[in-house]
């Protein structure tokens, strides 16, 4: 049954009747049926709820953590904390196939998987989001001009056993040490995937979506000048005294013209404000990012 049938099947029958007859026609037991259900409907209760970067609660939520809110407070399934952990340890299986409450991972930039959403009925998705006109856990069509031509592939975590999976993305030139990555989501940690483009004009800017102590961001650099270049990248935390400024990561990247590199991940461990400059080799800046973050709540 396609996406469009599986429409008019909602429609026709609401929730409850639309999940008893598909679940017949599919197999599905009634526990499972259940627990799509609950799925459903304890992810539609915090629709309005706030983006926070690494925050998994009803007082915010980043993409993953809301995922995985939603799946232990529904059925008390565990699952992991991060959009990569998800893709590569769900159960793989086509979009025609995937039920309500079966996750949905995106591409959103770099090629790496870095958002996730719940698939609803009525070919809509739940999901906490950082960009956009409207942030937080919104409701998106499954068609949304955005997500739709990033969207990766399903994972599943309920009536199927999760693996590893091999499946990847393919490489488009993304690079970086991903030792730490790997690690940590082995161990199932939060882990925040931030994405730039260094072009050839200068964006300044201070991020609206605050960060949460404990939460772990991993910068995500892409080349869009047109040409190869070296970059020198600089993160640091701000004083009200610039002297006493905390220099956390400091380092120079080599990049062709349209590649993209992946730096290892940081991790906020003191609330503050924090700053990423991005400049070329000529010392000239492209990139000014300042970041709140909160205490832990």
């Amino acid at each position: 049954m396609n996406h469009k049938a599986l429409f008019l099947l909602w429609l026709g029958l609401g929730i409850g009747g639309a999940f008893s007859l598909y679940s017949q026609q599919q197999g599905l037991s009634e526990q499972e049926q259940s627990v799509r259900q609950r799925i459903v409907q304890i992810a539609q209760k915090y629709i309005g709820a706030p983006y926070v970067y690494g925050a998994a609660s009803p007082q915010g939520f980043d993409c993953s953590g809301f995922a995985s809110f939603v799946y232990q407070e529904a059925a008390n399934l565990a699952i992991p904390r991060s959009s990569q952990a998800i893709w590569m340890k769900g159960f793989p299986l086509s979009l025609e196939k995937a039920l309500p409450g079966d996750i949905l991972v995106f591409n959103t930039f770099g090629n790496i998987p870095s958002h996730v959403a719940i698939l609803l009925p009525n070919d809509q998705m739940i999901h906490a989001v950082s960009q956009g006109p409207k942030t937080g856990v919104i409701i998106s069509p499954l068609g949304d001009s955005y997500f739709s031509p990033r969207f990766l592939g399903v994972r599943r975590f309920i009536g199927a056993r999760s693996t590893s999976v091999e499946e990847k993305p393919k490489d488009q030139g993304a690079s970086g040490d991903k030792s730490q990555t790997k690690e940590r989501e082995e161990k199932g940690d939060s882990l925040e995937f931030v994405g730039f483009t260094i072009t050839n004009d200068v964006i300044v800017y201070t991020d609206k979506i605050p960060a949460q102590v404990g939460s772990t961001i991993q910068f995500v650099i892409t080349n869009g000048t047109g040409s190869d270049g070296i970059f020198q990248v600089l993160f640091y935390k701000m004083d009200l005294d610039p002297a006493k400024n905390k220099t956390i990561r400091e380092e120079r990247v080599t990049l062709q013209k349209g590649a993209t590199i992946t730096l290892s991940p940081i991790t906020f461990t003191e609330a503050g404000d924090y700053k990423l400059i991005l400049k070329t080799q000529h010392n000239l800046k492209r990139v000014e990012r300042i970041w709140k973050v909160q205490p832990l709540r």
